[in-house]
């Protein structure tokens, strides 16, 4: 979800109670005071990392970390955090602007957002913060990167890349594909194609990443 569709899901959460939305920048800051605290208590594990390459809003068991939201400057990318946890954000915001008789309306609709997404880590085997889980929710839910780790150095990031993807990659590009893949293989095979059609925007967040693992690709 990115800022345009929270504000509009929001409008729509406050319709017959609220006309408007605060002006900005207030608004924007009750949205990322929201997602902060959101982010500190369900741990959304899309922020979950191992590698303290931002800022850190909460420590967890077996040196993982809990990274802090960020809204990005272009309203139209998406702010990263767990879709569950961006409708509980919603409702959480709604509470803050709604008239007294509606907070228990949205306190309700935002438990139900809250219990989904518990049940989802449940299903999904995620039972405490390890890399396993972790892996296992990233591929079942499309998130999970083309690289398994990256190091900044003083010319740009240095990529340790996922042989497995690039397995996959591989028999992509040779039409070999005749097997299921999971969401994350799917999503990051959709994504590269776009980058080498010319039509993955530069500023996609996976974007560099696939630059690097191009010219990996034409070393082979």
């Amino acid at each position: 979800m990115n800022y345009v569709d929270f504000k509009s899901n929001l409008l729509t959460a406050l319709l017959g109670d609220r006309p408007n939305l605060p002006a900005e920048p207030m608004m924007k800051n009750l949205l990322i005071q929201n997602l902060r605290l959101v982010a500190k208590e369900y741990e959304p594990l899309i922020l979950t990392t191992s590698k303290k390459d931002g800022e850190i809003l909460k420590k967890l068991e077996n040196e993982q970390y809990i990274l802090a939201p960020i809204v990005p400057a272009d309203e139209n990318l998406n702010i990263k955090m767990d879709e569950d946890l961006m409708y509980v954000v919603v409702y959480m915001t709604a509470k803050n602007l709604c008239s007294s008789n509606n907070i228990k309306k949205h306190d309700d609709s935002m438990w139900q957002f809250i219990n989904n997404y518990t049940w989802a880590r449940y299903e999904t085997g995620f039972t405490e913060c390890n890399n396993d889980s972790i892996d296992t929710y990233m591929n079942e839910y499309g998130y999970k990167k083309i690289y398994l780790d990256r190091t900044m150095t003083s010319n740009g990031y240095v990529y340790k890349w996922d042989e497995e993807f690039i397995s996959i990659l591989n028999d992509y590009q040779f039409g070999l594909i005749d097997y299921e893949l999971s969401k994350s293989d799917r999503n990051n095979l959709e994504k590269f194609a776009k980058f080498a059609d010319g039509e993955l925007d530069t500023t996609d967040e996976d974007y560099e990443a696939f630059e690097e693992i191009n010219k990996y690709l034409g070393s082979l």
